[in-house]
């Protein structure tokens, strides 16, 4: 009993340590980095996206401090763990960047993905600087379909470079079957 009261006791004091230094830590980052969050200034997407194609998420931001670290996506899907990607960016983008990010959408068949047809899900995104400031959060909502969609450039976009800046790593989960492809008797 002794034993696990001292291991207890130093992970305790530990962890208390730690909380303690974190904000040390983090006004050593804004002194260094900057206090200003990230600011979007454009965003957009269709609601509806093609099955077994990618649904592209236009987005254009800056940083008064140009420090910009990381775009984090997070996926909410009813009946499902909300599922998140950070995505870093390069050195190129932490001043501002404009573009499309994409989030590949899975095919849809008779036996695998239909209970992604019509389900109204959410992609939230936030861009998060060095000194660890967050940008307001943006909401897209958006449903599968079976057709092809037209993903046209936002009017909020005109004017602005449109470049790929890479894809959001996300899977989605499919595990209802419908039917078994080779029933034997």
């Amino acid at each position: 009993m002794g034993a696990a009261y001292k291991y207890f006791m130093v992970v305790l004091l530990a962890g208390l340590f730690a909380l303690g230094c974190a904000p040390m830590i983090r006004e050593d980052q804004a002194g260094k980095y900057g206090t200003k969050p990230p600011v979007i200034d454009a965003y957009g997407a269709t609601e509806r996206a093609s099955a077994g194609r990618a649904w592209q998420v236009y987005l254009s931001a800056h940083d008064p401090d140009g420090d910009m670290d990381l775009v984090e996506f997070e996926l909410d899907r009813p009946g499902y763990a909300t599922r998140d990607h950070h995505k870093e960016l390069g050195s190129e983008s932490a001043d501002s960047f404009s573009g499309y990010f994409y989030l590949n959408i899975p095919m849809v068949t008779a036996l695998k993905g239909q209970e992604l047809l019509g389900t109204d899900m959410v992609l939230r995104c936030q861009i998060i600087d060095k000194a660890g400031n967050k940008s307001e959060k943006i909401t897209l909502p958006f449903h599968v379909v079976l057709s092809r969609v037209s993903q046209a450039v936002p009017e909020s976009f005109a004017g602005k470079e449109v470049r790929k800046l890479g894809p959001i790593l996300i899977r989605f989960e499919l595990d209802h079957r419908w039917g078994k492809p080779f029933d034997k008797d």
